[in-house]
């Protein structure tokens, strides 16, 4: 009677082994299925925005290609960024507020920076250097920012992705 209920024992136990697993597995196809759709509404916003802004979104390739292959060696320096930006279009540049600064009265300085973690995901050229852009923006264009960090403390833009 023992090993009756010792094999009734081990077959309740691989039926829950297995039900855990299976479980496992079902999260972890939703949760790459999640992310899948979260980086195709992503790429999909982003191309929408440089096809409406014409938007130089290969500086960075140009950046790069300025090097013979794999990571850059040399300092980056500002006079580079002038030549690839300064085209007449607006630029695309990927990264994350890093500060924000009254410059006067009615605009802010507005400091974004494009982390080296950023660079390694997308496999830029350069590791060592955190590239940094200051813009003077209007304090109207910031303050719903500003206001919505302050709330939920979060600092994602309403209505984007």
């Amino acid at each position: 009677m023992k090993k009756v209920w010792f094999i009734l024992g081990l077959i309740a136990l691989g039926f829950v082994v297995q039900n855990f697993l299976a479980s496992n597995e079902r999260i972890r196809i939703a949760e790459e299925e999640e992310a899948a759709r979260i980086e195709l509404e992503f790429s999909t916003a982003l191309n929408s925005l440089i096809g409406d802004t014409g938007a130089n979104d290969i500086w960075m390739d140009n950046l790069c290609a300025s090097d013979r292959g794999g990571f850059r060696r040399l300092q980056i320096f500002s006079v580079e960024l002038e030549k690839l930006w300064l085209d007449g279009k607006p630029i695309l540049f990927e990264g994350s507020i890093h500060d924000v600064a009254s410059h006067s009265e009615s605009f802010y300085t507005v400091e974004f920076q494009h982390s080296n973690l950023f660079s390694y995901l997308t496999g830029a050229c350069f590791l060592r250097e955190t590239l940094r852009l200051e813009l003077r923006a209007p304090k109207s264009l910031i303050d719903p920012y500003l206001a919505q960090r302050q709330s939920t403390g979060s600092f994602r833009p309403p209505n984007t992705c």
